[in-house]
Formats: C-alpha cells, structure tokens, sequence
C-alpha cells in the first residue's frame, strides 16, 4: 500500500509542480507527504467503515444508549482512527512543506520557518482534517455508549469533507457539479468501501 504511492512519486518527479506552477520542495518532502495521504486516506475510509458497522450495522436490538460491546470492528475503528490521527498531523507541516516548496534541508536556514508558515496558506483545511480525526480517535477510545460514537462520525464526515469543500475537484464550466459529485461520492464511497 505504500510502496506505489512512494515510487509514483519519485517517479513523477517535479512534473505535477511545474504543471500547477509550484517550486518543487524535493523527493523527500514529496514521498513523505504522498505516503502520510496515502495512510490517511486508506485510515480514513476504514475508520469511517467501521464507524458504520459499529453504529448501524450490529445486529442488537432497540436504539437504546447501550453500551458500546468490545468487538473486532471497534477494535479495527480504534486503530485505523488512531493511524489517521497520527497521519493527518504529521500532514501538517509536510503539506506546509509541500505546498511552499520548502524542502527539509532548507529548512534550517534563517528565516525559513517564518516563510514555510506565511506560504502556506492553505492548511487550515488539513489542520481541520487533522481536529476531525483525532475526535474520531478519542471518542473511539473513549467510547461507552453508541451516542458517543455518533460525535465520532459526524467529525469524521466533517474530515472528510473539508479538503473536497475547500479544494478545487475540477475547473472549469463544470466546476460546481463537480465539486457536488465529489462530496456525494465521499459520503457514499468512505462508509461503503470501509465496511467492505
């Protein structure tokens, strides 16, 4: 799972930058950050998945606040939200990197930090990303009733949704029908591909 994307983008090289008019921060910044949205996208879907199957998919009875029971799914949504966690914050600085140009070698030279901060100005949405799927881990963790879990996937969705809102799916005379069908498809395609 992380070797195509790792080799993809050494393979590809500085081309997607030049295409989008972007400094080309490195291979190490650009493997780096593929791999850590590789293993927050995979985490992402599974979490969302099993977020699904713990809340919807059990076979009990009533809609009561019962407790949560231990279980291979809450198992698998605790520690796929906790590798989306951790993913999504490292994502952080590596997209500030990625997005500025900046590569992990230029970074120590003076004035650097204060440059890689004001150039990306587009972190809020992985930051977002990252506040979604550490309250996904949390209540993950945490949880003791079903109602717990549903604060866990509303942040997910939320998570999920940001970088598509926020980004630009398609540009063009199409752009809002294409940025609507990507939202559809998310809400769609993450439950259903991560109960699978």
């Amino acid at each position: 799972v992380l070797v195509f994307p790792a080799a993809l983008a050494l393979y590809v090289g500085e081309v997607p930058y030049q295409e989008l008019i972007r400094p080309y921060p490195g291979a190490g910044v650009s493997v780096v950050t593929t791999v850590l949205q590789s293993i927050a996208e995979v985490s992402s879907v599974v979490s969302i998945g099993a977020l699904v199957h713990v809340l919807f998919l059990r076979p009990l009875s009533g809609r009561k606040a019962f407790p949560v029971p231990a279980g291979t799914d809450l198992s698998i949504l605790r520690w796929a939200s906790a590798a989306w966690a951790l993913s999504t914050f490292a994502l952080v600085p590596m997209t500030a990197l990625d997005t500025s140009g900046v590569s992990l070698a230029q970074l120590g030279q003076p004035g650097m930090a204060a440059y890689v901060i004001d150039a990306a100005s587009n972190l809020w949405p992985t930051i977002i990303r990252f506040a979604g799927a550490a309250i996904v881990a949390l209540t993950a963790r945490v949880a003791s009733r079903w109602t717990t879990l549903l604060i866990g996937l509303w942040a997910g969705g939320i998570a999920v949704l940001t970088p598509i809102v926020v980004g630009q799916v398609l540009v063009g005379p199409d752009h809002d029908l294409g940025g609507d069908m990507a939202m559809v498809q998310a809400v769609v395609a993450y439950p259903l591909f991560g109960v699978l």
